[in-house]
C-alpha cells in the first residue's frame, strides 16, 4: 500500500453515519446543505430572531409584529374592554373578568368586585341551604325558635355531625341584600343624583368583618339561623344579577381567583387563591415589581368528564390583517388534569390543565379509569363521548359557533395595533374552558403553540395542522380552489382604510399670514368707530360737537392756522431755551415743567382707554441732559409714529398747564394720517392718535 494511503485519516463507521442517524440528524444535514441559500419560507418559534424589515417582499415568515395585545394576558385583559367600540358584543359573555394588579385603579376595581362577589355568594348560600337542605339546622335550634333574637345573634359553638359550628347574625344576609341592590341601582344609573362626596356604604372595618364571617360560613365553620324569611328576596336579587352578570352561574360560591404572570406561557407562575388579603399581598411583594400580573375570576363550576377537569386547545390561522382573514381549524384536542376535581384544594395539578404542568405529576389512583392515561383526547373522541351522554348536537350547535365568535371578536380588538406585513402569517392556539351548559369561555391565546408530539394525539394532529397551514399559505397563493385540509375560512372582512398614526404629538404645519398694508380711505369707517366705542368713549362726543369738521369752512380753517402758528412760536422758544446748556442747568424744576407744558398740550384723558389709570397730580422730574429734543420743523415733518420720540409729548393734565397750543400734528392710529388734536382726522374723522 502506498505511504500516502497509510497516512490518510481513518474514519469510524459510526462517525460517518452519525449525521444521518434519526430524523434530527437528517434535519441537521439538510440545514447544513442550504445554510448559504436565501430562504423564502421561514418558520421560527420566536419572532425576535429576525428583523422583518430586512426581509424581501417574496419571503414568507410565520409571525406578525406587535401581537401582544391579545397573545399576552395583560394585553388580552385590556384589549377586550374596547370590544364594544368594534362590535355589539359583551366581553363578559365569553371572557372571565380580569384585572391588572399593578395599577391602583385596577386594584381598587378588583377589590370592589371581590366584595360584591362575597355578598352575592352569601345570597347563593341562603338559597342553596333552603332549597337543597331544608332541615339543615339541628333539632336543638328548632326548639329555640321562640327565644329572643339577641340570643340567636350570639356566636355559640354547637356540635353538628362531629364538627363545631358557630351561629352568625342574620344581619349578614340583610347587609348582603343591601349591597347587591345598591350595585343594581348603580347599573340602572340611579346614582346620578347622588353627591360625589357621599360616604361609602360600608367602611373598611365593616367590610373586613363581613369577609371574615363569609370565610367561616362558606367553609362550613358557621351557619345562620332563620334563613327562610330571606329566601324570596335573595332569589329575586339573584335573578336580577343574573341578567347583568353572564358569569354568575359558573363562578360558584367560593370566590376563587387565579393569579397569572402577564407575559408567561405554559402555566408558569400561575396560582389559585380565594382570600383577598393573600391576593393583595402580591402587590407589595417582589412578584409585582414588573407590574405585569393579572387576576382573573376562576370558574368553580366547569364541565367535567368523569369528574376530571379539562380544557380545549383550538388552532386558528391569520393570513392577513387588512382585510382581516381568519382560518378556523376543524380539529382540536382536549387536555385533562391528573387529579380529580375538587375545590377543597387549590393545587395546580387539579385546576391547571396545561400539558407542561401535568406531565410533572402522576395520574391519581382515585381518578376515573375511563380518563385517558396520556391525559389527551381528540375532538373526535370528545364528540363520541357527547353522543354517548345524549348531547350529540352540542358540538356543532353550541361549542364550535361560540369558539368562532370569541376568536373573531378578539381579533377585531387587535386589528389596529398589529404590525401587518404582506406575505406573513401566524398560527395561534386558543385555550377554551367549557361551562356546565357547554358554553366555551376563552382563557388565553398563545402565539407559537407547541407542536411537540408529546402524545399519540398531538403527534397526529400537530403534523396534520402544519401540512394544512402550508396548503393555505403556499398552495392557495397560486390556486384559490386548492385543498386547504381541515382549515375553514372563518372570516374575511373588507379592506379598511386606516389613517397612519404617528404618535400622541399633534403638529400643525403652515405659514404665517402677513399683515397687508392699509390703504388710505376718504370715507368714514363706521365699523372701526363702533369697535373702539368701549375703549374710546369720548369719540362720540367729539363727533357730535365737530360734526361739520369734515367739511370745514374757510373761517374755521383760518382760526386753526392762527392757533397752529401760536403753537409753533411757543415750540421755537422752548427749543432755543433748551439748546443753551449753561442756562438749562440753572433752571429750576418749575421752569422745566413749563417747557414741557408749552411743547405738548394734548388732552389725552378723553382718549385714554378705560383700562388705563392716569394720575392727574403726578409731576415729572427735570429733563435729563441726554434726552433728544425735537424741533418744531421735525415735529411738522414726522408723519409716522415709529420715527418720533413721544417721550417729550406730555399731556396737559400731567404738566399742570392747560390751554397752551400744540405745535405738531399727530399720526392717526387708523389711517396713518396726521391731524391736530383739537380737530378730527380729515381722512377717517378719527380722534385716535398714535401717542397712546
Amino acid at each position: 500500500m502506498d505511504s500516502s494511503s497509510d497516512e490518510s485519516p481513518q474514519y469510524n463507521k459510526r462517525e460517518l453515519v452519525y449525521g444521518l442517524d434519526g430524523t434530527e440528524g437528517i434535519h441537521d444535514l439538510l440545514s447544513r446543505m442550504v445554510r448559504k441559500e436565501i430562504p423564502y419560507f421561514i418558520w421560527t418559534i420566536r419572532r425576535d430572531v429576525l428583523d422583518c424589515q430586512m426581509l424581501k417582499k417574496d419571503q414568507v415568515i410565520n409571525h406578525y409584529g406587535k401581537t401582544g395585545g391579545f397573545t399576552t394576558k395583560v394585553g388580552l385583559c385590556l384589549s377586550l374592554r374596547n370590544l364594544p367600540w368594534y362590535t355589539e358584543a359583551n366581553p363578559n359573555s365569553f371572557f372571565p373578568r380580569c384585572y391588572c394588579l399593578g395599577e391602583d385603579d385596577e386594584k381598587r376595581a378588583f377589590t370592589e368586585d371581590y366584595r360584591l362577589t362575597v355578598t352575592t355568594n352569601i345570597l347563593k348560600w341562603v338559597v342553596h341551604v333552603n332549597m337543597c337542605d331544608p332541615e339543615s339546622l339541628p333539632a336543638e335550634d328548632q326548639k329555640n325558635e321562640g327565644t329572643d333574637e339577641e340570643e340567636k345573634v350570639k356566636l355559640c359553638s354547637m356540635s353538628t355531625k362531629g364538627k363545631s359550628k358557630q351561629y352568625l347574625s342574620s344581619e349578614l344576609i340583610s347587609i348582603a341584600c343591601i349591597v347587591c341592590e345598591n350595585h343594581l341601582g348603580n347599573l340602572e344609573h340611579n346614582d346620578i343624583d347622588v353627591a360625589v362626596n357621599t360616604s361609602a356604604l360600608l367602611s373598611e372595618t365593616e367590610w373586613e368583618n363581613i369577609t371574615q364571617q363569609y370565610y367561616r360560613l362558606i367553609n362550613g365553620c358557621a351557619t345562620i339561623a332563620n334563613t327562610k324569611e330571606y329566601l324570596l328576596n335573595c332569589q329575586l336579587i339573584l335573578n336580577r344579577l343574573k341578567s347583568t352578570n353572564p358569569q354568575l352561574e359558573i363562578e360558584g360560591d367560593r370566590n376563587i381567583w387565579i393569579v397569572k404572570p402577564g407575559a408567561k406561557s405554559r402555566g408558569r407562575g400561575i396560582m389559585c387563591m380565594d382570600k383577598l388579603e393573600d391576593i393583595l399581598k402580591l402587590t407589595y411583594g417582589d412578584l409585582m415589581k414588573d407590574s405585569k400580573w393579572v387576576v382573573q375570576k376562576y370558574f368553580e363550576r366547569p364541565l367535567l368528564i368523569y369528574n376530571t377537569k379539562f380544557d380545549i386547545r383550538q388552532w386558528f390561522l391569520v393570513t392577513d390583517w387588512n382585510p382581516m382573514t381568519i382560518w378556523f381549524y376543524n380539529d382540536c384536542y382536549l387536555r385533562f388534569s391528573t387529579q380529580p376535581f375538587t375545590l377543597k384544594s387549590l393545587e395546580s395539578s387539579i385546576h391547571l390543565c396545561n400539558n407542561s404542568i401535568q406531565r410533572n405529576y402522576k395520574n391519581s389512583s382515585e381518578r376515573h379509569p375511563l380518563v385517558p392515561e396520556n391525559n389527551m383526547w381528540s375532538s373526535a373522541q370528545f364528540i363520541k363521548y357527547l353522543i354517548k351522554e345524549g348531547y350529540g348536537d352540542i358540538w356543532e350547535d353550541v361549542i364550535c359557533p361560540s369558539m368562532k365568535e370569541a376568536i373573531i371578536c378578539t381579533m377585531k380588538t387587535a386589528q389596529d395595533t398589529v404590525e401587518t406585513r404582506r406575505g406573513s402569517f401566524e398560527l395561534y392556539g386558543a385555550d377554551f374552558l367549557l361551562g356546565e351548559n357547554f358554553k366555551p369561555w376563552l382563557i388565553e391565546i398563545n402565539s407559537s403553540p407547541t407542536m411537540h408530539p408529546s402524545t399519540p394525539v398531538t403527534a397526529n394532529l400537530c403534523r396534520q395542522v402544519q401540512e394544512d397551514t402550508i396548503r393555505v399559505v403556499i398552495d392557495r397563493k397560486y390556486d384559490k380552489n386548492c385543498d386547504t385540509g381541515k382549515f375553514e375560512l372563518l372570516c374575511k372582512e373588507p379592506v379598511v382604510e386606516i389613517t397612519p398614526y404617528n404618535g400622541t404629538i399633534l403638529l400643525v404645519k403652515g405659514s404665517s399670514i402677513r399683515k397687508g398694508k392699509r390703504r388710505r380711505s376718504t370715507k368714514k369707517s363706521n365699523k372701526v368707530a363702533s369697535s373702539y366705542k368701549g375703549y374710546l368713549p369720548s369719540i362720540q362726543q367729539h363727533k357730535k360737537v365737530n360734526a361739520t369738521s369734515v367739511h370745514e369752512k374757510p373761517k374755521q380753517k383760518a382760526k386753526a392756522n392762527k392757533k397752529s402758528e401760536q403753537r409753533i412760536n411757543l415750540a421755537k422758544e422752548a427749543y432755543q431755551s433748551s439748546t443753551s446748556s449753561k442756562q438749562s442747568k440753572r433752571r429750576s424744576q418749575k421752569q422745566c415743567e413749563r417747557q414741557w407744558e408749552a411743547v405738548s398740550k394734548v388732552d389725552r384723558t378723553s382718549l385714554a382707554p378705560q383700562h388705563m389709570q392716569i394720575d392727574s397730580k403726578a409731576k415729572y422730574k427735570p429733563m435729563p441732559s441726554k434726552t433728544l429734543i425735537l424741533t418744531p420743523e421735525k415735529l411738522l415733518q414726522v408723519k409716522r409714529a415709529e420715527f418720533m420720540d413721544w417721550t417729550r409729548a406730555e399731556p396737559r393734565h400731567l404738566s399742570g398747564m392747560e390751554g397752551a397750543a400744540v405745535t405738531a400734528k399727530k399720526p392717526c392710529l387708523f389711517c396713518r394720517g396726521t391731524f391736530h388734536l383739537d380737530l378730527p382726522c380729515k381722512y377717517c374723522s378719527s380722534f385716535s392718535m398714535q401717542v397712546l
